[in-house]
């Protein structure tokens, strides 16, 4: 699937469009605030986005990191953040508005989603512990978009705009190990279990493969003990081992979103301009414009959390928040998605580990291959960052 193609076919003709009008209307403001000097609060006590309107606005940020998936274990994971913008004046109204892109390396869900089973493994002194796949791995985010801003408030600190933006999601490496489960036997829980997530219909519809038939009790002369049959080969071929495999995946996980975007300045900073400051002594003083708390309210499709499908709305929150009193070099920052979706509950599925002489025998009828796909669950993640270009100003002015 191709957004301009299918999947929002007026975004990326809009966002060129604007993003080319936008570009031209921040060098004329460029122009007009080289000559008279912002500060964020001026002398009105009024906040200003000068650096914004002055040129392309740039901020860096890294740190660490929570993710959670529903149900799932969490994880922490270091990641980076760079986020840029303009904005122009829309004519002669109190909107300003202009495009924007942000891309992340951070943890989000991978494909390692095998409808929640887990493997029981006998270890060396007679016990046994239970292991699932983490579903939870590192990947590169990106989303270009356009947003519009008007203050709601006298000061213009705070402000708010409708937005609008699309980007993907693309795992950093895709999983090659292939990891089985023994098949158990017909008339148990776990099988019927089985059964339900990968031999019936409503499995076939979530692509798993139609050649994986759930088996029967047979007759009284000829009674059945096998749970699940391979008729790929034109036979019913009992299956032994469930084995599951990393998907080869052509195309990104797409999304787009469109909503509200909810912004709040504040100074942080000894110099409170958008230029950097030289005293008597010669000593510089970097710029430091207004920092601003951006949060978004946002409905949209995220193929990354909805089993790799643009299928279900997604509700999502997204947003970073200055610390206060940290001179702008510290942030919270936080994502929640939750998709418009009847909650479903998988009961607790615990099987045996297939051994490793038993997947070496691949290709075999006996052992059936099905693909790892995305999860398809609520998903969330948060973090605290510093600002490294921030730093790396401060450093450069030194």
């Amino acid at each position: 699937m191709r957004f301009c193609d299918q999947t929002i076919p007026c975004v990326c003709v809009l966002f060129f469009a604007l993003a080319t009008t936008t570009a031209a209307t921040a060098q004329s403001n460029s122009t007009a605030s080289a000559q008279s000097e912002v500060s964020c609060p001026d002398s009105t006590d009024a906040y200003s986005d000068c650096d914004l309107l002055s040129g392309i606005g740039f901020t860096l940020l890294g740190g660490l990191e929570q993710s959670y998936l529903s149900s799932e274990q969490n994880q922490t994971n270091g990641f980076i953040r760079a986020d840029t913008s303009v904005q122009g004046q829309l004519g002669n109204t109190a909107w300003d508005w202009g495009p924007w892109a942000i891309i992340r390396d951070l943890g989000s869900p991978s494909a390692n989603n095998n409808q929640s089973i887990a493997a029981a493994i006998g270890n060396p002194d007679g016990t046994i512990t239970s292991s699932s796949l983490s579903s939870i791995g590192y990947s590169i985010d990106f989303l270009v978009g356009l947003s519009f801003d008007r203050p709601v408030s006298a000061n213009h600190q705070y402000s708010m705009g409708p937005i609008v933006s699309f980007g993907a999601t693309t795992p950093l490496s895709s999983t090659t190990a292939t990891l089985g489960y023994v098949v158990p036997a017909l008339g148990t829980e776990e099988c019927s279990q089985l059964q339900a997530r990968f031999a019936s219909p409503s499995a076939y519809k979530q692509g798993y493969s139609p050649d994986l038939v759930a088996g029967t009790g047979g007759t009284a002369t000829t009674p059945n003990t096998t749970c699940l049959f391979n008729i790929a080969g034109g036979g019913d071929i009992a299956v032994t081992t469930l084995a599951f495999a990393g998907t080869n995946r052509a195309n990104f996980l797409e999304k787009w979103e469109a909503g509200l975007r909810t912004v709040y300045r504040s100074h942080t900073g000894s110099n409170a301009t958008c230029a950097s400051a030289t005293s008597a002594s010669g000593k510089t003083t970097p710029a430091s414009p207004c920092q601003r708390g951006i949060v978004d309210f946002t409905v949209g499709q995220d193929a990354a959390i909805t089993r790799g499908l643009m299928r279900h709305f997604v509700l999502k929150i997204d947003g970073t928040q200055p610390f206060p009193y940290s001179n702008g070099y510290f942030f919270l920052y936080g994502t929640a998605a939750l998709r418009f979706e009847r909650n479903t509950n998988l009961a607790p599925l615990i099987l045996m580990a297939a051994s490793s002489s038993t997947l070496q025998t691949i290709p075999s009828s006996a052992v059936f291959v099905e693909p790892l796909t995305q999860p398809d669950k609520d998903f969330y993640r948060i973090g605290v960052a510093i600002s490294l270009d921030k730093i790396f100003s401060t450093l450069k002015t030194k």
